[in-house]
């Protein structure tokens, strides 16, 4: 009975630390959630830092979460987050940065980000583009970790 209470409490040990110390499904640009965005609505999404690393070198300590979509048509988006700590950049592949955006832009390296809040201009129809939500690690469990995203279609008269 000894023996059993030890395997027990070593097996319940073992999957609670697993449990506790693992990283998020989409922690990687390689393992992107898949989202949606139309242009009826904006669509919410949540996300957890906890255990998340980042796969952009920088001077500082960031953790990330990754997602996918495809852009209905010919067109852009807007992302809104409540909170000013998280920051978000459009790649058209891992690795591959967007460079065209609004409100709160920094052009680096051709980087194009934003925080909480911005546009992303001239998508292209069935395209596929990755997202990644950061923030810096001292703040990954601060509040409002979600965002919302809407497409809006390209106007017929803008050329």
């Amino acid at each position: 009975m000894k023996n059993y209470s030890l395997l027990l409490t070593t097996t319940l040990f073992l999957l609670l630390t697993t449990i506790a110390f693992a990283q998020p499904a989409n922690d990687a640009c390689s393992s992107p959630t898949i989202i949606t965005s139309t242009i009826t609505s904006y669509e919410n999404y949540s996300f957890n830092f906890t255990n998340a690393n980042t796969e952009i070198e920088s001077s500082v300590n960031y953790n990330d979460v990754w997602y996918e979509f495809e852009m209905p048509y010919d067109g852009n988006i807007y992302i809104f987050s409540y909170s000013i700590y998280n920051t978000f950049e459009l790649f058209n592949n891992c690795g591959d940065f967007i460079v065209n955006g609004s409100n709160n832009v920094t052009t680096n390296n051709s980087v194009i980000n934003f925080t909480q809040k911005g546009n992303i201009y001239a998508l292209t129809a069935n395209t596929t583009y990755r997202l990644r939500v950061f923030r810096a690690a001292a703040y990954a469990n601060s509040i409002q970790k979600q965002f919302w995203i809407q497409s809006f279609e390209k106007a017929t008269n803008d050329t």
